[in-house]
């Protein structure tokens, strides 16, 4: 009898739950097979996640996200040449960029917009911006929600003179440093605009 046919006579086994791996007579070298007393983790296949932890035979584990949530089996079937895939758990995840000063613009004229006026409330914002991807995600997408017609270019404003914003300090309804030279030909949102 081939090994195909023993194969083909096997009882039908549910295998929903990970087997316990059969531990070795003595602890000794096992190659490449690692520690003796592995640790095993139940991964939910059925489960769809956003962020997943892929490992590769020749190169570096690559975290990547899917949108909308995949699971366990179409993770795999996305990087075919992956060995592995577990899902990571949802938490803080630094930004690979800093938070550019136009988007710091649209999320302090979004707060201003929605009658955040606290100093101290801005500043954790901002800070969380800069140091977690969703809340910065958050931020960007509800600022995004303001409608574009109520955006000014600063060459537009009475506060402007000489290519200088007047009313900028900081702190003020305009946070910047005294001096402030806005770029004068961007629509943006601003709370000190003079008509």
């Amino acid at each position: 009898m081939g090994y195909l046919e023993k194969l083909k006579n096997l009882p039908n086994v549910q295998d929903d739950e990970p087997k316990e791996p059969n531990k070795p007579q003595s602890v000794g070298f096992l190659g490449f097979l690692g520690s003796p007393y592995p640790i095993l983790k139940k991964i939910h296949a059925a489960e769809a996640r956003q962020f997943w932890l892929l490992h590769f035979a020749d190169r570096n584990p690559l975290e990547v996200a899917f949108t909308p949530a995949a699971r366990h089996v179409e993770v795999l079937a996305s990087y075919p040449s992956a060995l592995a895939a577990e899902p990571i758990d949802p938490g803080r995840r630094q930004p690979g960029t800093p938070l550019a000063g136009d988007q710091e613009a649209e999320i302090r004229s979004w707060l201003v917009a929605i009658g955040e006026t606290d100093q101290a409330t801005i500043a954790e914002a901002l800070t969380g911006c800069r140091q977690d991807e969703d809340v910065r995600r958050y931020f960007l997408g509800r600022a995004g929600e303001i409608p574009a017609d109520d955006q000014r270019r600063c060459n537009q404003c009475g506060n402007l003179r000489e290519g200088v914003c007047v009313i900028a300090a900081p702190g003020g309804v305009v946070s910047a440093m005294r001096g402030y030279r806005p770029a004068q030909g961007v629509p943006q949102r601003c709370a000190g605009y003079k008509p």
